[in-house]
């Protein structure tokens, strides 16, 4: 910590200060504390996520949500270049298919290893950086972001009961759904990877393998396409609630803070 390089840091600023449950063990210890005040200074207290179910949840979410993200930068991208003359930078793109194939099965395998969500988000921001498309959400969500908690939470009182006790509610069947989504990713990621080696790459059969990977991870996140609106809306009327009695109140209606925080 005590060498770590500026830029290094000024890039994955969030991810390192809040985001990354792998560096919780560290996140007591003196000089870690040191390295958040030398790095970060004033963002206010940082307290030790407990190891807990919530914090499984929440990271059962950040692994899919990231690489959900990814899909659908590729699928952006390949969707403006399908049915249109190759030029020389979609040429290069379509060299990297292959490769970049192989690192989303790796991630499917071991979303949980450090290193290769490093290496995903590494392609990622390179990615998005080459072709002007927005960025990946890399940073750790919120235990109130989490699909499962937005559906269930229908007003403001329930989502402050769930913050409460999400151990008690979602246990393991959510993080189970999730986990077996990526399991049965792995093939198809696998077959695709094998695919391109043996044969060129075309704009139509990226799009369409990288719709269908963004479409099982939503479906195994929990909202179906038709549903993300109508959940987004839900979470701004609950927050707005909850924004407008706390002006009238400070203490009446605070969200406890979560580990997800």
């Amino acid at each position: 910590m005590s060498s770590t390089d500026s830029g290094y840091v000024s890039r994955y600023a969030q991810w390192l200060s809040t985001g990354d449950q792998d560096l919780n063990p560290l996140r007591n210890t003196p000089q870690f504390v040191d390295f958040l005040d030398r790095y970060f200074p004033n963002q206010g207290p940082r307290v030790l996520r407990p190891q807990s179910q919530l914090v499984k949840l929440v990271m059962s979410m950040h692994t899919s949500r990231l690489l959900t993200s990814f899909c659908d930068r590729r699928a952006q991208f390949w969707y403006r270049h399908t049915d249109e003359p190759i030029e020389r930078g979609v040429a290069d793109e379509l060299m990297l298919e292959a490769p970049v194939t192989s690192l989303v099965a790796d991630y499917v395998e071991h979303d949980r290893h450090w290193q290769t969500r490093m290496a995903l988000l590494k392609e990622a921001d390179e990615f998005c950086c080459r072709w002007g498309l927005g960025a990946v959400e890399d940073t750790f969500p919120t235990f109130q972001e989490d699909p499962q908690v937005l559906l269930a939470a229908d007003d403001p009182g329930k989502l402050k009961r769930l913050s409460r006790n999400a151990d008690g509610y979602f246990r393991d069947e959510v993080i189970s759904v999730r986990s077996d989504t990526l399991d049965a990713l792995l093939p198809i990621a696998r077959q695709r990877a094998a695919e391109l080696r043996d044969a060129e790459a075309e704009p139509s059969r990226c799009l369409d393998f990288w719709l269908e990977m963004s479409r099982r991870l939503r479906a195994g996140l929990g909202i179906p396409e038709e549903e993300h609106r109508g959940v987004a809306e839900r979470r701004k009327r609950a927050l707005a609630a909850m924004a407008t009695r706390d002006a009238v109140s400070p203490m009446a209606g605070a969200v406890p803070s979560d580990p997800g925080d």
